[in-house]
Parts: C-alpha cells; structure tokens; sequence
C-alpha cells in the first residue's frame, strides 16, 4: 500500500495511509459517538500513520510530543484525503 507524505512546518515528514482499511473503519466505529472526540483522533493519528522523521515509534506518548503546527497539518492533509462522513456513519452503527 502506497502512502501520503505530508511536509511538516517543522522541517520533517509524516506519512499517512492514503486511505482507512476496513480494520481502521471498525476501530474507529468501536468508539462510538459517544466517545471523547480527542480519543478517536488520537486513535486515528496513530493506527493511519505509516511512518515519520522522527526518531521514536508511532505511539500516543510520542505523538503527543510533536508540536501543534505539525499534527494540525496532518490532520488538514487526513480531511482532504478521507470521506469522514462515511467513517461517521459506521460509528452510529456500531
């Protein structure tokens, strides 16, 4: 599978999937709409990203040490890419 790498206003790379699986879709739909909206970004940053310039491994600890700017352009690039309102619409039937 090919991936999306996104420039990083610090200088780096992030690479995303250029689109969910099926297993990320179920992931996220296990949330339920009930859940807390940071949670399923969280979920959704660490079980799409492929890879990244950084150093450490793609966790929540480590993603939550990159600054905003960098995340913020991520997560444009995932809303440009993704049809959100599908991934939506697995969640209210979950």
């Amino acid at each position: 599978m090919d991936s999306i790498r996104v420039a990083l206003p610090s200088g780096g790379w992030w690479e995303i999937k250029p689109q969910p699986t099926w297993a990320d879709r179920k992931k996220l739909a296990k949330l339920g709409t009930g859940a807390d909206p940071l949670m399923a970004v969280d979920a959704m940053l660490v079980g799409y990203t492929c890879a990244w310039s950084f150093s450490e491994a793609v966790t929540q600890d480590t993603m939550d040490g990159r600054e905003n700017r960098d995340v913020e352009a991520v997560l444009t690039r995932m809303l440009k890419e993704y049809q959100f309102a599908d991934i939506a619409a697995d969640s209210k039937k979950a």
